[in-house]
């Protein structure tokens, strides 16, 4: 097998199930994944053609409810790791291709949830992060078959498909880490340049939900950051408030540490920085399109008619649909907005 001829693969006859033997086939054995067994799990199993019932998202507001089979299924620790479809040497797999949108959906079904998804056309392995839908890495197939698969290239891809997540993410932050800095490094960096108009209201960025009574501009922080580190480096703000510092250093590569003695401050940050379920948002996001095409005015008598019954939010109201709330309506919706306010705060 290591003999493979990769000048051949535009040959007519290596097609989608020539890839899947003659390459995964042989890669998944070497990388020691055995078919999978509920009754005797191993650490590293497969599953072929997995039937997948759940409803799989196309794209916006397109779903389909058929059963799918994806290639491959492999599973780490009996956890569903990575999502593995075969394609013929033509057809395009890389980010953002139908090949790569199918394969993400796969990965992202609430049946799987698997963390990477991964496609080969027999030139190529491609292998994604499904958090992000990004591109770890693009592996040429000779390369990984180069030497009896003793090379480089074949060790990242063991590294990333056999490895327990939690595992490979320490081992990945520990080989990310660069030599320990001195002092002179820090003190020799020149200043940054002063930033004239700070972003300090761009509420879109952090303070869009939640409003903090310190709100430091992430622009400097950032271009702070930026110039006194290195990817994978450790930022640490010991009296965090708005958690700006420790965000921008995630959103830059880096490990962001946030303290706060105020739990208000602890809450914010985490709720900007918490992690999301791709699956359960999408189902979330279909649940409310249904409601509202259920809702919506079929015509405009229909909407005037919503319009002028509305009294949840006051001020919207126009004289075409409805009355103007009186002051005092609207120091009553006011008043009862703060009251639910400061329960929720002292819940």
């Amino acid at each position: 097998m290591e003999s493979l001829n990769f000048s051949g693969l535009d040959n007519k006859d290596f097609k989608e199930d020539s890839v899947r033997e003659f390459i995964i086939a042989v890669l998944l054995k070497e990388l020691g994944f055995v078919d999978r067994d509920l009754k005797n799990p191993k650490p590293l199993e497969l599953a072929l053609s997995l039937k997948i019932t759940s409803p799989t998202i196309l794209g916006s507001n397109e779903k389909i409810t058929f059963t799918r089979f994806p290639d491959y299924v492999l599973y780490v620790d009996c956890k569903p790791h990575c999502v593995l479809d075969a394609k013929a040497p033509k057809v395009k797999i890389d980010w953002q291709s139908k090949a790569e949108r199918q394969a993400f959906y796969y990965a992202i079904n609430p049946e799987l949830k698997a963390p990477f998804y991964a496609l080969c056309n027999g030139e190529s392995f491609m292998l994604f992060a499904t958090n992000g839908q990004s591109l770890l890495k693009e592996f040429s197939c000779e390369e990984l078959f180069a030497n009896g698969f003793k090379n480089k290239s074949f060790a990242l891809l063991r590294q990333y498909l056999t490895t327990p997540l939690e595992s490979l993410k320490q081992t990945l932050a520990q080989d990310a880490k660069t030599p320990q800095k001195s002092e002179e490094w820090y003190l020799n960096r020149e200043l940054p340049r002063a930033i004239v108009n700070p972003k300090k209201q761009a509420k879109a960025r952090y303070f869009g939900c939640t409003a903090y009574f310190t709100r430091q501009s992430w622009d400097i922080v950032t271009q702070n950051i930026k110039n006194f580190t290195d990817k994978g480096d450790v930022v640490l703000d010991p009296f965090g408030g708005s958690g700006v510092s420790a965000i921008e250093a995630m959103v830059n590569g880096r490990i962001g540490i946030h303290t706060d003695l105020n739990p208000l401050s602890i809450f914010m940050a985490k709720a900007l920085s918490v992690k999301v379920d791709l699956s359960a948002l999408y189902d979330l996001g279909e649940e409310i399109l249904k409601e509202f095409e259920n809702l919506k005015p079929k015509n405009e008598k229909e909407a005037k008619e919503i319009l002028k019954g509305a009294k949840y939010y006051p001020n919207a109201l126009d004289s075409e649909f409805g009355e103007i709330a009186t002051q005092k309506q609207q120091d009553f919706q006011e008043m009862s907005f703060c009251q639910r306010g400061a329960m929720w705060i002292a819940f």
